[in-house]
């Protein structure tokens, strides 16, 4: 062999891991700008998954691109040192003071209890089963809240230390207190019962508790102290597990603990955070430091699996660990990767430009790195597949000088030049499964059994070459994937998918639904799916039947998927130009991870992808190695959809409490938040109102108003995507209802028209009732002129007129023609006034006294009458004509008349009315009458007024008291 075709080795090893080799994604958020001096106390995540800050200078809530202030009333020296929440939603915050704040809809409501409260810091919050609030004190013990009453536990109860750093709720209700004097067991259903300790005396390194968080088993809780680290403690048996470095902890006091998978976060007061490796006894070894923040005050874990530190001045966001990123190692650069291969000991093999080595890790974390040279480094050749065969022999593909097969262990190695699709070839893939092996090129495709003879590097292989008559169909093959069935797959440029089985060959096309011919790469998933990574098309699942695509429409960045592969938990990790989408196959939903995760638009090789016996996935890129780890505690679910507040003329109202609202209620408004740390800049939302229009409106918008709606039932829906696949995207819905004006209502319409037909009912009744009154009225005083007139033409009447007319003329001629002038007279002004309804009271008198002139020269001085009206406003008043002459003739009708009963008529007007009297003498034998005349009277003036004729007799007079009308 040529002397530049040497093996070399060069391994490094590291005790601790250095900053350059291994580097996680931390991102960090200024609270205030133009507060740098900010400390941060207290984090916590709320029910809904807001994370909240307690800090140096007030109390903050933050959604993942903003920090919104909370106003704490008449707190002067607003230092948060707790935060906690209770199971009505709550928060509660506790203060450097000692004051208590509650919470709700962002309105904080200082807490008063009659008892008072703690004159001592408040240092942490816990809610029990029945919503007793528990809180802890610097120096004073620990308060429950029961009964809108709160009480205290103290030493002289039997807690350990009065001064209290922490509490932590267990599943069975029982209460862990952390204190300066170890821990205290205290049960929340019956707080009077004996408290235990768990102390140094038990074997607690140091008695100053400062934290307890729990672990991934129920049973386990760690234990965070002032000097001696975390520890592992068994709630059950009261015993410790292990102590992390054997009581020699170089890294301080210890401000909390996070479990995230097989590693311990640990907040340290001067060292920044440390990360240690879970071991199975329980037991730890240091892991990393991040000293770049070297106080960390608080930890936090989001809903997606992000843990979150806090630190003067800033809030840090983590992955925690899901993607770490190697960019170099030493003096090794990892640039321009274009294959990696995890090999049977969970070394990682890459190709560091144009080179080859392997890392070697120890949990999770390079431990050395071994690099080989097999290619001429004058030909600058590119490495591009690599392959770990049954006996352990790496084979190694190469852009022109073909393949090669290196044994790891002795370091040698051998170009293959026994075939002509490999020797000086262009290598595109080699995989295979036991004796079978698989490579393809720009040469066509090749298979080689391996049998016992072939342990050793340098034994001839046997080969059997693929052409497009076989039936693969192209020279171009990207990919072979062998499945769980013994199926050999074929990702081809041009000839699509083309698939194997017991020597047959079958191509997909079209009809199965497979639409694009060019594949890259091709993996199964624990489902026995098959899944292929197409040039242009995105993804497509392959279950045995037909083809489904998955691209843009169900979330995919970019539908150019260079590399694929599968997790055993159910995930599919795709490599496109555009960052790293990880699908969660049993959902169907992607998450799409890029520059907020730390991932820059990466130039990924065709298939540089592998995965380990750890399940974790590595990634080959122009920039360095990516690795991601599947846990289960990353969530992939994508945005929580959260309904803020519903707010009503700007009003914010209760939602659980509301839902029908009057018609003039009816201008709301709708914020909202698709809570999503790990890409809130690509959240976007669809909202509908349900009941006002169909069709979902998408809008980067987070609060949606609604004016002036119509009565009717609605459903306010909105959900969100950080991939635009909205469609199983979380949502959030507030339905209401807003009630139809009363006017609108089908009682009050037939209640209107009930009464309308009611009214129109009684209208026409009255009407018909006024009608026939005014026709008996009309009657009446046509009777009453007839009357009248009938009195006046009466034969007696007439005879009485004419006998006196025949005295009088033998008697005074003279008088006698005055007599028929003003007999002439009476009935001319009788028949012009009868047909009026009013006429002056001073005409009425001027018939009147015509008539009584006519019938005083009948009865002589025995018919005596006086007038006794001159007031002109009398006389200009009013009344029905011919009235006072049918009571004159009303009087001598039914009076006796001589000398010696005269019969004396009176006229008075006074208060507006008009008084005739006359005295009574009753005649021995009473004519016979009608009664009609004078209650035609009555009745005319019932026409006319509403005002009463009244008659009755007072002191032997009949008096008839007569309203005087106004001219209408």
């Amino acid at each position: 062999m040529k002397k530049y075709f040497h093996l070399f080795t060069l391994v490094f090893t590291v005790l601790t891991l250095r900053a350059n080799s291994q580097e996680d994604f931390f991102k960090p958020f200024s609270i205030e700008e133009d507060n740098p001096g900010l400390k941060i106390n207290k984090l916590f995540r709320d029910h809904s998954g807001y994370i909240w800050l307690g800090t140096s200078d007030g109390l903050f809530q933050f959604n993942g691109i903003q920090f919104t202030r909370i106003g704490l009333p008449s707190a002067a020296a607003s230092i948060v040192t707790a935060i906690g929440q209770d199971s009505l939603n709550t928060i509660w915050v506790g203060l450097h003071s000692g004051r208590i704040f509650s919470i709700r809809n962002l309105v904080a409501t200082a807490f008063m209890p009659e008892e008072g409260l703690p004159k001592k810091l408040i240092t942490d919050f816990v809610a029990d089963g029945r919503n007793q609030l528990w809180f802890a004190t610097g120096d004073e013990g620990l308060y429950y809240r029961a009964n809108n009453k709160i009480y205290n536990i103290s030493t002289a109860d039997g807690l350990s230390d009065n001064y209290v750093y922490c509490l932590a709720k267990t599943s069975d209700d029982n209460l862990l207190v952390g204190t300066d004097g170890g821990i205290s067991f205290i049960n929340m259903k019956d707080p009077k019962k004996g408290i235990t300790h768990f102390a140094s005396a038990d074997g607690l390194p140091d008695n100053i508790v400062r934290v307890i968080t729990a672990s991934s088993d129920p049973s386990r809780y760690w234990i965070g102290t002032q000097d001696k680290g975390p520890v592992l403690l068994d709630i059950r048996e009261r015993k410790l597990l292990s102590s992390p470095t054997k009581n020699v902890w170089p890294y301080g006091q210890v401000n909390d603990l996070v479990q995230v998978g097989k590693e311990l976060w640990i907040a340290t007061e001067e060292n920044g955070l440390v990360r240690m490796s879970i071991q199975p006894d329980g037991s730890l070894l240091i892991a990393s430091q991040l000293p770049q923040w070297p106080k960390i005050s608080s930890l936090a874990k989001d809903a997606e699996g992000n843990i979150w530190l806090g630190s003067k001045g800033d809030l840090i966001k983590s992955n925690a660990g899901a993607w770490s990123f190697f960019r170099n190692y030493k003096n090794v650069s990892i640039r321009k990767v274009h294959c990696l291969l995890s090999d049977a000991a969970n070394g990682l093999w890459f190709t560091p430009d144009q080179g080859l080595a392997r890392m070697e890790f120890n949990s999770s974390h390079p431990l050395s790195i071994r690099q080989f040279q097999v290619t001429d480094p004058q030909k600058h050749t590119d490495i591009t597949a690599l392959y770990q065969d049954r006996f352990g022999k790496i084979w190694i593909g190469t852009m022109g000088e073909g393949a090669f097969r290196l044994d790891p262990e002795t370091g040698k190695w051998r170009n293959i030049i026994e075939n002509d699709v490999i020797r000086n070839g262009h290598i595109l893939s080699i995989t295979g499964k036991g004796n079978d092996i698989w490579i393809s090129g720009l040469n066509g495709t090749t298979h080689c059994f391996l049998t016992e003879a072939n342990n050793p590097v340098g034994s001839k292989l046997e080969f059997k070459n693929f052409s497009d008559s076989s039936g693969i169909g192209s020279s171009y093959v990207y990919d072979i994937f062998i499945d769980s069935r013994g199926r050999v797959w074929f990702a081809t440029d041009g000839a699509g998918l083309i698939m194997m089985e017991q020597g047959g060959t079958h191509r997909f096309s079209e009809k199965e639904g497979l639409k694009s011919n060019v594949i890259y790469s091709v993996t199964e998933d624990s489902f026995g799916n098959i899944w292929l990574a197409s040039w242009n098309q995105g993804l497509y699942r392959f279950d045995g039947h037909q083809f489904s695509n998955y691209s843009a429409a169900e979330g995919l960045s970019d539908p150019s998927v260079t590399a694929c592969t599968t997790t055993p938990d159910g995930k599919l990790i795709a490599v496109t130009k555009k960052g790293i989408d990880v699908l969660d196959i049993r959902t169907g939903k992607f998450t799409n991870y890029g520059r907020e995760s730390g991932i820059l638009p990466i130039q990924s090789n065709l298939n540089a992808i592998a995965i380990d016996s750890n399940h974790n996935v590595w990634i080959g890129t122009d920039a360095g190695i990516i690795e991601y780890k599947s846990r289960e505690e990353n969530n992939l679910a994508g945005p929580a959809m959260l309904l803020d507040k519903v707010s009503l003329f700007l009003n914010a109202i209760d939602t659980g409490a509301t839902h029908a609202f009057e018609h003039s209620q009816n201008n709301f408004t709708f914020a909202f938040t698709g809570l999503y740390f790990t890409g809130p800049e690509k959240v976007k939302y669809q909202y509908l109102l349900e009941g006002y229009n169909k069709e979902w409106t998408q809008t980067n918008d987070q609060k949606i108003n609604f004016p002036e709606l119509p009565p009717g039932t609605y459903r306010f829906r909105v959900r969100s995507s950080a991939n635009n696949n909205f469609q199983d995207g979380a949502e959030a819905n507030f339905g209401f209802k807003i009630l139809s004006p009363f006017w609108v209502k089908w009682w009050f319409i037939a209640g209107i028209i009930l009464a309308v037909l009611l009214l129109l009912f009684l209208f026409v009744r009255a009407r018909d009732k006024r009608l026939r009154r005014l026709a008996s009225l009309q009657k009446e005083k046509i009777e009453f002129e007839f009357e009248t007139l009938k009195s006046q033409v009466n034969p007696h009447f007439l005879f009485n007129s004419f006998n006196t007319l025949i005295d009088v003329i033998e008697e005074d001629p003279k008088l006698a023609v005055e007599y028929v002038e003003q007999l002439s007279a009476f009935y001319r002004n009788m028949l012009s006034y009868r047909g009026r309804d009013l006429i002056k009271l001073q005409e009425e008198l001027k018939l009147f006294e015509t008539y009584l002139f006519l019938q005083q020269k009948r009865f002589g001085t025995s018919l005596r009458f006086r007038i006794q009206v001159t007031d002109s406003k009398y006389l200009n008043a009013f009344l029905p004509p011919l009235t006072l002459q049918l009571l004159g003739e009303n009087a001598l009708k039914h009076n006796a008349i001589s000398k010696e009963t005269p019969l004396e008529l009176n006229i008075i007007a006074e208060e507006g009315k008009l008084i005739i009297r006359n005295n009574i003498n009753p005649k021995l034998r009473p004519e016979r009458g009608e009664g009609i005349g004078l209650q035609n009277i009555v009745n005319r003036y019932k026409l006319l007024t509403n005002q009463e004729v009244k008659y009755h007799v007072v002191d032997n007079e009949f008096v008839v008291v007569l309203p005087l009308l106004k001219e209408q």
